[in-house]
């Protein structure tokens, strides 16, 4: 109906054209506006970058260093620097709340024995402690049995490691020097091994009593942490063993 209108009026043709530009250029545009901007060529890539390659484990491990998480004081509330983890054939902590002073003064305060005093090798069955630092450490005072001396040690309770060690400072007491391998000695007047805390680690000045020692004697532990109080009661009958 709209052409026969167009055919049977009297319009002059330059009109036509102008009409019928006005009336379907939008129409066009609007078309070609579509097909140049349709969404899915925004979205959609028209090729996809090939999939990288993953990299072996290994390669992983040696490419991003391992670090610890962040620790919060409760005391303080400021967080530790996290510190990168150093493995070199032994067992790590991060111990950066506590050291050989703390040993001398405070915790042998705490604990009413002078640290690496002389001592007679008694078999306690139970055995005082504390607990000490703003990250809430474990520490117990024993005898130590070595080259004919005994002395009272501050140990470190770490249930994470199997394994004890001594610090170079207590060794010098003894006069022993630096061992090549674990030592043989009497803790609490119970015979066991000790190994040399190692100057890499965390914790060179601090005495470490490991869970294996624990495990031997057949130790029963008890903490209060809200009166900072420790004990540790041992069986009798493994005491000369």
């Amino acid at each position: 109906m709209f052409s026969s209108t167009i055919a049977h009026s009297h319009f002059h043709p330059l009109t036509l054209l102008y009409l019928m530009k006005r009336i379907f250029s939008p129409i066009f545009q609007g078309i070609k506006n579509r097909s140049q901007f349709h969404p899915l060529q925004h979205v959609i890539p028209a090729r996809l970058p090939p999939p990288k390659t993953p990299l072996p484990l290994q390669s992983l491990l040696r490419q991003t260093p391992l670090r610890r998480p962040l620790l919060i004081p409760p005391s303080s509330g400021t967080p530790v620097p996290p510190a990168t983890i150093t493995i070199q054939g032994h067992n790590d902590m991060l111990l950066i709340d506590v050291n050989a002073n703390d040993l001398h003064e405070e915790i042998s305060k705490r604990l009413e024995i002078k640290y690496l005093s002389d001592s007679l090798p008694i078999h306690a069955s139970d055995v005082r402690g504390t607990v000490f630092g703003r990250n809430s450490r474990i520490f117990l005072s024993m005898t130590l049995e070595m080259q004919e001396k005994v002395k009272n040690i501050h140990f470190l309770l770490d249930t994470g490691s199997p394994l004890t060690f001594l610090s170079q400072e207590v060794l010098n007491s003894f006069g022993v020097e630096t061992p090549d391998r674990p030592l043989r000695v009497r803790i609490n007047n119970h015979l066991t091994t000790a190994s040399l805390s190692p100057a890499t680690s965390h914790y060179p000045d601090i005495n470490i009593l490991g869970t294996g020692y624990l495990v031997d004697i057949d130790a029963e532990l008890t903490v209060n942490f809200k009166r900072n109080n420790v004990s540790l009661t041992f069986n009798p009958s493994r005491g000369n063993k």
